[in-house]
């Protein structure tokens, strides 16, 4: 009967610390998104919205929809710069480890970008959208309390758009269950992306 007992305290503890290690596939984040292009010397700041949802096993599906803007003035300009980018993509994901996963994501990826101007009292008005795709990999590791990951993602506008390829970090503290913070950042040759979100995990 001890035995028994043993057994199952013991699994029970064990289910309990391998929940506490999964890595976190449904929740919806919001928060405040930056993007820094050098070869403009353009900072654009606002917001982004993103959410995931776990339908299998190990399918998943995301979307991100990013709006920023950089405006300024001198003695010749007045201008205001802004950035739509909108991701929905489908991935998949293995454990090849009880906390480890390594996941790859395909999907669509649309950026539209207006920019108004005031140049010596005339007034210019500038929009253009382009449709794309995204390819995506990534490993990712939970500690229990804290996941961290790295991942390389491909996008492709055509077009007058450059094709880019971002290397990222990105990490997410559990505060609760269902409340987390998360961080990350991506940088390409000449152009770094950073967001700062809260999540509710579901």
């Amino acid at each position: 009967m001890k035995k028994t007992l043993l057994v199952v305290v013991l699994a029970s503890v064990c289910g309990a610390a391998n929940a506490n290690v999964n890595n976190t596939y449904d929740f919806v984040d919001v928060g405040f998104a930056g993007v820094k292009v050098d070869d403009s010397d353009s900072t654009f700041n606002g917001f982004s919205l993103a959410a995931s949802k776990l339908i299998t096993d190990n399918v998943f599906v995301t979307g991100q929809l990013a709006k920023v803007e950089d405006s300024g003035a001198d003695s010749v300009e007045i201008y205001d710069w802004d950035v739509n980018l909108l991701k929905v993509s489908v991935g998949y994901r293995y454990g090849i480890a009880p906390a480890t996963d390594l996941y790859g994501q395909v999907g669509y990826a649309r950026q539209k970008d207006t920019y108004n101007a005031v140049i010596s009292n005339q007034r210019f008005s500038l929009s253009d959208t382009a449709d794309g795709y995204l390819v995506k990999v990534g490993l990712k590791h939970s500690f229990g309390k804290f996941e961290g990951g790295v991942y390389a993602e491909h996008s492709d506008f055509g077009g007058d758009y450059d094709s880019a390829t971002f290397v990222g970090v990105e990490g997410r503290l559990k505060f609760t269950d269902h409340f987390h913070g998360v961080v990350s950042y991506e940088q390409d040759s000449d152009i770094a992306m950073y967001k700062i979100a809260v999540s509710y995990a579901f």
